[in-house]
Parts: C-alpha cells; sequence; structure tokens
C-alpha cells in the first residue's frame, strides 16, 4: 500500500517512521509478486509521454518509468509524504531528475494542470474515501483526453485473503492514521468517468489485480452514491 492524500487538510509526513522500512517489509510480508507488480503494463508508456504518478510511494519503478518515456517525455510525481518523495527522489541522478516534476501535495487540485498521455497509481486507490475517490477523478478528467491510458494495480476482495486485508487496513489505519476500513469498488468509477477496461493480470490468486484502462467516451453510471 502507497500514501493517501487527504485534501484540504494540513500536510503531515504520516510516513516519516515507516518509509525506510516500506520497501523491504512489503517484499518480506507480501512476496516476489508484490515487489514485480508496480513494472506491469510499463511498457505501454511511450517515448515522449507525459505520465502522471500519484501517490507513487518510494518510487522503486521511477527508473523504469523515465526509461520509457526516453528523452523527451515528462514524468509528474505527486506525493503526499516527504519522506517517501525524497526517497524516489534519491533513487535517481541529476540527468534523470530534470526529467521529474516531484509535487509534495495533498489536494488534488494541485495535480499540475497537463494532458497526461498516462496515469500511474499503484496500492494507492485502495486508501482513498469514497468521497475521495470522487474527488481524484474528477481531477484527473480536466488533466486527461481520450485515449489516456492508466495503470491500476491495487488489491481486490478475495476470500481466501480477508484476514490478511483487514490486517493490513488494521496496521495502516494505526501508523499512518488513514480513515479507510475497507477496500473499494474500483470499477464504478472508472465505468462511470469513462475508462474501459483493455488488458488485467491477476496475481496471489486475485488478491492483486493490475488492469490498463483507456479513456474512451464518458459514461453515465449512477451507481455510484458518493457522486453528487
Amino acid at each position: 500500500m502507497s500514501q493517501s492524500p487527504l485534501p484540504n487538510r494540513p500536510l503531515k509526513d504520516a510516513y516519516r517512521l515507516l518509509s525506510p522500512l516500506y520497501d523491504g517489509l512489503a517484499g518480506m510480508v507480501l512476496g516476489k509478486s508484490f515487489l514485480s507488480s508496480p513494472y506491469l503494463f510499463l511498457d505501454t508508456i511511450r517515448s515522449g509521454n507525459q505520465v502522471l504518478v500519484l501517490g507513487g510511494g518510494t518510487g522503486k519503478n521511477l527508473r523504469e518509468i523515465l526509461n520509457q518515456t526516453g528523452a523527451s517525455g515528462k514524468v509528474y510525481y505527486f506525493e503526499s509524504s516527504s519522506s517517501m518523495l525524497a526517497r524516489a527522489r534519491n533513487r535517481l541522478g541529476p540527468e534523470q531528475r530534470v526529467k521529474v516534476e516531484f509535487i509534495l501535495a495533498s489536494d488534488f487540485k494541485k495535480i499540475p494542470i497537463m494532458q497526461a498521455d498516462v496515469i500511474i497509481t499503484q496500492y494507492f486507490l485502495d486508501l482513498l474515501e469514497d468521497k475521495d475517490l470522487v474527488l481524484l477523478f474528477r481531477q484527473i478528467q480536466s488533466r486527461t483526453k481520450m485515449g489516456c491510458k492508466w495503470i491500476f494495480v491495487d488489491f481486490f476482495p478475495e476470500r481466501k485473503k480477508i484476514k490478511w486485508t483487514q490486517l493490513m487496513i488494521t496496521v495502516f489505519r494505526l501508523m499512518t492514521g488513514h480513515r479507510r476500513k475497507d477496500l473499494p469498488e474500483y470499477e464504478p468509477y472508472f465505468r462511470h468517468f469513462g475508462w474501459e477496461k483493455q488488458k488485467e493480470k491477476t496475481l496471489k490468486g486475485g488478491w492483486i489485480k493490475a488492469r490498463l484502462y483507456q479513456r474512451m467516451a464518458f459514461s453515465i453510471n449512477p451507481k455510484i452514491s458518493s457522486l453528487k
């Protein structure tokens, strides 16, 4: 799991103590498939693309993202944790850093005005409350155009992993102050805002899913209770 912006609230680094241990602990507990999952579908990124990474954590796959964007590409790295952001920045040399705009913010309205070719959210949406998911999707709509790709990786409800899921949620609530008590229903948000699933890969028996979406025509779907 990554960190969650809390819109319109004072910025606080809830990951200050966790960030040095995050990658090692996640690999130890969740295994190789978890560690490899952030690299799925990165081959979708083309040279020259503008890529918006939301909640990218320590940036383990940031170099690969930059390799894909090439010399003329640009990465916007949006983070609410200063310690996570620092670790992501420190992975890069000076020649790579100039291709990344690091944004330390918790308000989705502070996502740079742009027209992204690719959106990346990995273990990020699972931490957002329903109202914050709506805010995020609305901000993304104004920063993308038809044909934009969205690389999405996250945890899903899986009967055999119920206890593990609840344990992880409880630990993150205690350590970081996240308020979400369950996993969101992701698909209604994507459908409502016109994102069509193109590909999917499942890991750990469906507990983790990686999906590639593409923005199509806007779709009206009234089944999201948080939409107003």
